[in-house]
């Protein structure tokens, strides 16, 4: 019996006879190997270097002050980056466009108004895949988000835009399902801890908490 070589070309190959009593072991002279470098599936295991996440989901503004618009449309982006072999925390930054409308709203001695909000929004933070099993790869996140909210009111015979800026603190989590090679889809549960704003009159805290579904792709 003759054992076998990789590379046939650079392989001595010395035979093996096997005796009643005695095996005699062969030594293979001459043959290179060549190691094959480990493949990581960064984007379904969430071990990449950097990954790409899109949001699509809806926010509403917690305050105890009434604001015309309290719900609205986001859709947003986030760039992550990380290094597991290193670090077991990463960071990331993103952007959230967030839109909404309230038509028909009365206002005690001025009128029906119809409103329409837009907030722009960036943040920068830190954040951290936990530990999770098989498909399933859960996470956090958390550090300081500044935005723009704009809002126009149109009545009978006026309209109005005021915009107003502010900051705060940001935490979210979610988990992340595989799907394909370097795709994942999940959800993400977000909230905001603002600082107080005043348009048309009314104060209120920018704090709203969001849910989105999400898309990452992992470089």
């Amino acid at each position: 019996m003759k054992l076998g070589c990789v590379d046939p070309q650079n392989c001595l190959v010395i035979p093996l006879r096997i005796g009643p009593s005695l095996l005699l072991v062969t030594t293979l002279v001459g043959c290179t190997t060549v190691s094959t470098p480990q493949i990581v599936q960064r984007g379904t295991e969430h071990r990449g270097e950097a990954s790409v996440a899109v949001f699509v989901g809806q926010s509403t503004l917690q305050s105890d002050e009434p604001f015309p618009v309290e719900d609205e449309n986001v859709m947003g982006i986030c760039l992550r980056a990380i290094d597991p072999e290193s670090y077991s925390i990463g960071a990331e930054m993103g952007y959230n466009y967030r839109k909404g409308s309230n038509n028909d709203e009365s206002i005690p001695g001025q009128g029906t108004f119809d409103f329409r909000s837009r907030t722009d929004e960036v943040y920068f933070g830190l954040w951290a895949p936990l530990s999770g099993g098989g498909f399933c790869h859960p996470y956090v996140g958390a550090g300081i988000a500044c935005y723009s909210i704009r809002a126009h009111q149109e009545g009978t015979s006026s309209s109005s835009t005021e915009e107003d800026l502010g900051c705060g603190a940001y935490a979210h989590v979610g988990v992340l399902f595989d799907v394909i090679d370097h795709l994942q889809w999940g959800i993400d549960l977000r909230g905001v801890l603002g600082n107080e704003l005043n348009l048309f009159g009314i104060h209120t805290f920018g704090d709203y908490t969001q849910a989105a579904l999400t898309v990452v792709y992992g470089f």
